[in-house]
């Protein structure tokens, strides 16, 4: 990196033990194809914190990964979500000062299976997501009362999904992997300030339905507006879905989003990412990830014919 490139950190979410074997995937590919371009960081809940495996503590050492534990909000307020709401997390991790200009957001079921250029897909000005696949969530009614409550008129623009029916709707974004700039507006807000909030007001002031566990993408794009921002509209290479998905020869993912780790099997992609991250941690470490994650690592031979 040169010295004018802005700083930029990945983070992650590792919420338990389970999560511990796609969040080591997730960082041995982010550094066997990009290498120390970014700054990484691993978010955990505080009461979890001390119960995180040995193996994985030393592993994300090695590969750079600092392990921070989950923030709060800033004013203190215990009862984040009108109910629980661990899709949340990745808004709370957002508020953590990184250091950084650009920070991206990659949920823990992801695998970096090519280089990134995340610099210059959160331009000045913009947040960077990919349409969703599918409307999960969404309806003229829903989204004017989504947007009235911030006294905000619907976006005149319109994304067509990508997977299903191939609908037509107001923004809607998977939030699977989110970039956005850290510095602060004129008014001294982050964007993620303005996310959480967002999400929080929606969820304590409306009574609209289905936002469970949609809050997070039904609030990014109205807070990506509140901040005054624009929409960078990724491609499916950085959020690349292969759950349910055959084979696709002409696919181009940067990013596989698998969401259960036997779908890893049937792209080659995914036995490569398990062999990238066998030769970041060693084949030692990669053994003893076997023995310890087995139900995660077994997945790393494709399936057979």
């Amino acid at each position: 990196m040169t010295g004018t490139a802005p700083k930029t950190s990945v983070f992650f979410m590792m919420d338990g033990r389970r999560y511990e074997p796609m969040a080591i995937l997730l960082a041995a590919t982010l550094v066997h194809h990009n290498d120390d371009s970014f700054r990484y960081f691993a978010y955990v809940p505080e009461e979890k914190i001390s119960k995180v495996a040995a193996l994985t503590r030393k592993i994300m050492e090695t590969l750079n990964v600092e392990i921070r534990p989950l923030p709060g909000l800033p004013d203190g307020d215990p009862e984040v979500w009108k109910e629980p709401y661990p899709h949340g997390n990745k808004m709370l991790a957002a508020l953590d000062d990184r250091g950084s200009d650009i920070s991206v957001f990659m949920d823990t079921d992801m695998a970096c299976v090519a280089p990134l250029d995340l610099q210059d897909i959160v331009p000045e000005g913009q947040v960077a997501a990919m349409v969703s696949d599918y409307k999960t969530w969404g309806g003229d009614r829903k989204w004017r009362k989504a947007y009235g409550l911030f006294d905000m008129a619907v976006p005149d623009e319109r994304v067509q999904f990508h997977r299903g029916q191939r609908l037509w709707s107001p923004p809607y974004f998977n939030a699977g992997l989110v970039g956005f700039r850290d510095a602060p507006n004129a008014q001294g807000d982050r964007f993620a300030d303005i996310w959480i909030d967002t999400a929080r007001q929606i969820d304590f002031k409306t009574k609209l339905d289905g936002l469970r566990p949609f809050l997070d993408q039904v609030s990014l794009p109205v807070a990506i507006r509140r901040a005054g921002l624009g929409f960078n509209m990724l491609s499916r290479d950085y959020n690349l879905t292969i759950q349910n998905a055959d084979y696709d020869p002409e696919a181009t993912p940067r990013v596989l989003h698998y969401h259960k780790p036997k779908y890893l099997r049937v792209w080659p992609q995914g036995a490569q990412a398990f062999a990238a991250c066998k030769s970041v941690v060693g084949d030692r470490r990669y053994g003893r990830l076997h023995e310890r994650f087995g139900w995660f690592f077994k997945n790393d031979q494709p399936k057979a014919d």
